[in-house]
């Protein structure tokens, strides 16, 4: 379900006191007692009968016609489920107009509403109490609701691969507040679908505390995702220091040890949930005192979380320090002739449920096969040599939202920018992979090799870095390094490392004879820039969530458009960049749909559902979060000052959030702190009339503009007419114009508002030995508009 359901969850102990101080051996996993009985509770003891029954959980209401409720066995004192047999339904409206447009998006309508004859629950809140309260009679649990807690069991571990018993022990002692229910829809609706609550957010739509899934052809669909009310933040901890030893043997497998500082941030914290990669399996876990934990882990092909039982619970402030010791394949793939890759780049080591939204100081130590090169994030501190292995350590001088590496059998190439403040190193591997050996004799192929397009990389890369330290500011870091990776179509960026694909340092021939300048031709000059620009967006300045990762692409996007200005000869790169943006974020792809309708850009990766295929967040997240940026560019820029209040805006935005996540909010205050005079239409310093229709909405203005010569009262003038149709009454707009010279010529003549579905007219005066052609629009694609 994308990048926000890419969690793999560990819980890691309380840091035992310092008086048991004996080293113990680990605990076999998976034998916490309350955990077991936790795994096995089904429906027992008598059922309780409703007749006529609401139960209110946030925007969701079930009604209960009539039925039985048949409760699992307590574990601990403690009810946590409960089958449901007889005639029920739910519905829910939600009140938000983004989350309404994918309800009825996906599911046809922006109310919802669907009866069931069974419902399956787990709770950790009072829905115990409240369906006992309103009992009218008591019945023998059925062996069918036995069978349906059974099948509710295989739900979780073999469907949705979610160990819901490591999250209701996360509330087996403490005040609780999970909700989940899951039932299948009648006739024509057989959906199966999820309704849940949980206040350290839902594990398939992190950070939203309510969401509502339905099953699409493949996966589930996040259809509706809130925040509860008052909410501050989901995170149970946040880690302050990672120390990572990890050795990296030929065939790829992996073993580590991992040193873990943190800090609790809510009180009564009984579990702690981490991302690991389920391949990656733990043999201890201990504390500092090393006293061995308990911890779970299931079948990585399952519900495979991580946890550690927690020997109390935990409260807001306490500083903890945990080690695990684990080891697995499929973490780093051994492509052969010296080519690494590294594949799971978020959870090859224990990290917090935020993808890409925590700051911390790692200290990283490697070792590798002799003749293999590790390049990792942070400033290299050590590299030895030691018998038949290389042995290099790497630290932090900053906090940094995600740690990782890439090895290989390197050649490198460096330089640095013009005034010394930040160097540039690029590596290259020396030998192709096995996949690619096949090819290097192919007809038209030439010397195929990833060393000859090497210094072109690194010209690219030095020269991204100049443009973008101009228009955003200086990094935190004194280094970037480019390094080529395996994989042959995508690019990827953690802080001071790029993973560029190998295919990038072919030349535009090899590239034509393989093919892949046909679907995306400018994706080859463009996949550096690119990458290079996350060093700015995504790792100096994070994005807090999946409403707000648009920031982080389209941005880096957007970027890539000022390189493509400046660092190339001729404007025609830079206009087909903004040329192919448009047509992706405006042609329809499926159902008759443009995927600017589909949703706002702060619907993320939710954007790609069931209901539209053709990869929405790719042509929204991408395309039009680096228009919203453009067009911001163009609605600032002034002839007086240029583009000097954009880029001030914009550093003043990096200077406030540097290493540190940003929400779309964050970055509109930013805007509004360096808020040029013209820009304020409202009169209050608000850019709510942007905001509203491009970044929370799916508004696209339409332009007609006529133009012509003529003469009035004896002098030359140019007549135009623009008109602005299919937007709301409200929509509001500063349009720029330009006088088309001739001979390729053009002037920005200034810029035109307008309010609504309205025209505007105006005579220019044309001085007498001037010859204009007409008034146009968009001569660097100002507006996103059709």
């Amino acid at each position: 379900m994308g990048f926000f359901m890419f969690r793999a969850v560990a819980l890691v102990a309380l840091l035992l006191p310092s008086v048991l101080s004996s080293q113990t051996s680990p605990k076999l996993p998976n034998s916490n007692a309350s955990y077991l009985a936790l795994r096995g509770t089904l429906p027992a003891g008598n059922g309780v009968s409703v007749q006529h029954f609401d139960l209110k959980r946030e925007v969701g209401l079930f009604h209960f016609k009539s039925g039985t409720f048949y409760f699992f066995a307590p574990v601990a004192g403690r009810t946590t489920g409960a089958i449901f047999v007889g005639i029920g339904s739910f519905e829910m409206a939600p009140d938000d107009p983004a989350e309404k447009h994918s309800l009825s998006l996906i599911l046809k309508g922006d109310s919802f509403q669907r009866d069931f004859t069974t419902l399956a629950l787990r709770f950790t809140d009072d829905t115990e109490a409240l369906i006992r309260k309103a009992s009218i009679g008591e019945a023998l649990t059925t062996p069918a609701a036995i069978s349906s807690g059974q099948e509710l069991q295989r739900l979780f571990r073999n469907e949705l691969l979610y160990n819901v018993e490591a999250r209701l022990l996360q509330d087996i002692d403490g005040p609780g507040g999970f909700f989940f229910a899951t039932f299948k829809g009648q006739g024509a609706f057989s959906k199966r679908y999820l309704y849940v609550i949980d206040p350290y957010g839902v594990y398939w739509s992190q950070p939203d505390e309510i969401a509502l899934l339905s099953s699409g052809d493949e996966d589930y669909d996040v259809t509706v995702g809130l925040r509860l009310q008052g909410s501050k933040g989901h995170e149970a901890f946040s880690v302050k220091q990672q120390d990572i030893d990890t050795r990296i043997e030929k065939n790829g497998k992996i073993a580590a040890q991992t040193t873990t500082q943190l800090t609790i941030t809510k009180d009564g914290v009984h579990v702690l949930p981490f991302r690991l990669h389920p391949t990656l399996r733990v043999s201890a876990v201990t504390a500092s005192s090393g006293e061995a934990l308990d911890f779970i882990q299931e079948n990585k092909d399952h519900d495979s979380q991580f946890a550690v039982v927690l020997p109390k619970a935990s409260n807001q402030g306490d500083t903890l320090s945990i080690k695990l010791s684990y080891a697995g394949s499929d973490v780093v793939e051994n492509l052969g002739n010296g080519n690494y890759y590294p594949s799971a780049r978020t959870s090859w080591y224990p990290s917090g449920t935020s993808s890409l939204g925590s700051y911390v100081n790692y200290h990283l130590t490697f070792t590798v096969p002799k003749g293999m090169k590790v390049v990792a994030t942070g400033k290299q501190v050590r590299e030895v040599t030691e018998g038949n292995t290389v042995i290099s350590e790497w630290k932090t001088d900053v906090p940094i939202a995600v740690a990782g590496f890439n090895l290989g059998d390197f050649k490198q190439l460096s330089g640095e920018l013009p005034d010394k403040s930040l160097k540039i190193d690029t590596f290259a591997n020396k030998e192709l992979p096995d996949y690619l050996q096949p090819l290097r004799n192919g007809a038209g192929m030439g010397t195929l090799n990833a060393l000859s397009m090497q210094p072109g990389q690194l010209a690219d890369g030095a020269a991204a870095l100049q443009v973008y330290t101009d228009y955003f500011g200086k990094l935190p870091y004194d280094h970037v390094s480019l390094t080529q990776q395996g994989a042959c179509t995508y690019g990827q960026a953690w802080p001071m490392l790029v993973f560029l694909p190998i295919c990038g340092f072919f030349d535009s021939q090899q590239l034509h004879m393989l093919g892949l300048d046909r679907s995306d031709p400018g994706f080859w000059n463009e996949v550096t820039a690119h990458e290079v620009a996350h060093q700015w967006w995504g790792q100096m300045v994070g994005f807090d969530s999946y409403r707000d990762q648009w920031m982080s692409e389209g941005f880096a996007d957007f970027s890539t458009s000022l390189f493509l200005l400046h660092a190339r000869r001729d404007m025609k790169g830079y206009q087909n960049f903004w040329e192919t943006e448009r047509r992706r974020v405006l042609e329809k792809v499926a159902n008759g749909k443009r995927a600017v309708d589909v949703g706002p850009v702060t619907m993320g990766v939710r954007l790609n559902s069931s209901a539209i295929k053709n990869d929405i967040y790719q042509r929204l997240v991408y395309g039009k979060g680096a228009y919203i940026l453009h067009m911001l560019e163009m609605l600032y820029y002034d002839s007086q000052y240029g583009e000097t209040p954009f880029k001030q805006a914009l550093q003043d935005f990096c200077a406030t959030y540097r290493n540190k996540p940003a929400t779309t909010e964050d970055f509109k205050a930013a805007m509004e702190k360096n808020l040029p005079p013209w820009m304020d239409l409202d009169g209050n310093k608000k850019l709510d009339w942007f905001f509203d229709a491009y970044v929370y909405g799916t508004t696209v203005p339409h332009y007609t503009i006529e133009s012509s010569l003529q003469e009035k009262n004896g002098s030359k003038v140019l007549h135009f007419k623009l008109t602005q149709s299919g937007v709301p009454d409200t929509f509001r707009m500063l349009v720029p114009l330009y006088i088309d010279l001739g001979e390729g010529k053009q002037s920005r003549l200034g810029v035109a508002h307008l309010h609504g579905n309205t025209s505007t007219e105006k005579d220019i005066p044309v001085p007498a030995n001037v010859t204009p052609k007409r008034v146009f629009l968009n001569a660097f694609h100002d507006l996103l508009s059709d």
